[in-house]
């Protein structure tokens, strides 16, 4: 299992080479980044190019995003306060730009809920009937680009009664594609639509929330929306290539160092010494 840290993301595609040296993997992001991030495989997982069985793997990666903010979208993170370059059309419970929320900044927009009544989501016997919604109309460049935005969600109630719904519409109103269409409660999420599709094209990036005005328990249902960007390449700069540092961090197999066997030290032979040359005995 590889693990990923330092962006959101997820980790695809792990294939081992043949010679068992090397992997290919494949890194999803789910969010626009740049940055460092971090790959590591735990410990007994894999077996290092020197045969220790339980080595570990971390890998340092950076990555600089080679996508910018196009200036697009106006009023992108709500830091004006109000809906200034926003057109709100759901006119029963009104959205409002509100700073008990936000992804960044000080301020995001609240669709849904009861904000008027100061309890946004909170459960209550208030719950209004009708659509709290808003949207901007922005042309997208002939690169397409990727819109991304952040939203939280919030509700008390069930998708067959109430629901947080995004959508790319024409100018008409008309739904060219559902981005999310869910009745949910979570922390802040971040959403990446591919406008490739409507390059050239006059388009709404519309926020909508749906109540149903059950009372009592008024079982409320709102969202937050913050930091809606179009992104495009950058000009002028190339696209990165990611550096990687690996670091392998073996657990070491205890190895035995045999004893050295003395090689003996071999004892000199004595040379004899000469034996004496008899005389002969004379004969009687």
């Amino acid at each position: 299992m590889i693990t990923l840290a330092g962006v959101a993301g997820t980790v695809t595609n792990v294939t081992v080479a043949p010679d068992n040296m090397s992997a290919t993997f494949t890194i999803h992001f789910t969010s626009i980044f740049s940055g460092s991030l971090t790959l590591s495989i735990p410990a007994g997982a894999i077996t290092d190019q020197v045969g220790n069985p339980n080595a570990a793997f971390s890998g340092n990666y950076n990555y600089n995003g080679n996508v910018c903010d196009s200036g697009i979208i106006q009023n992108e993170g709500f830091e004006t306060g109000d809906f200034t370059a926003w057109v709100i059309d759901g006119h029963i419970n009104d959205p409002v730009v509100t700073d008990n929320d936000s992804h960044s900044g000080t301020f995001s927009a609240f669709a849904g809920g009861n904000p008027q009544a100061g309890t946004f989501c909170s459960e209550d016997n208030n719950e209004p009937l009708g659509v709290s919604s808003f949207y901007q109309e922005f042309t997208v460049p002939g690169t397409g680009g990727t819109l991304s935005f952040w939203h939280k969600d919030c509700t008390n109630d069930s998708i067959a009664f109430d629901w947080q719904d995004a959508y790319i519409t024409d100018t008409n109103g008309n739904i060219l594609l559902t981005i999310f269409h869910l009745c949910d409660t979570a922390d802040w999420a971040n959403q990446l639509v591919d406008m490739t599709p409507y390059a050239g094209q006059t388009v709404w990036i519309k926020f909508l929330v749906n109540q149903d005005g059950f009372n009592p328990p008024g079982d409320v249902t709102g969202m937050w929306v913050d930091d809606v960007v179009l992104y495009e390449p950058c000009t002028g700069t190339p696209t990165p290539t990611p550096s990687v540092t690996p670091s392998v961090t073996p657990t070491p197999t205890p190895s035995v160092t045999p004893t050295a066997t003395p090689t003996p030290t071999p004892t000199p032979r004595v040379t004899p010494r000469p034996r004496p040359t008899p005389h002969p005995r004379p004969t009687p």
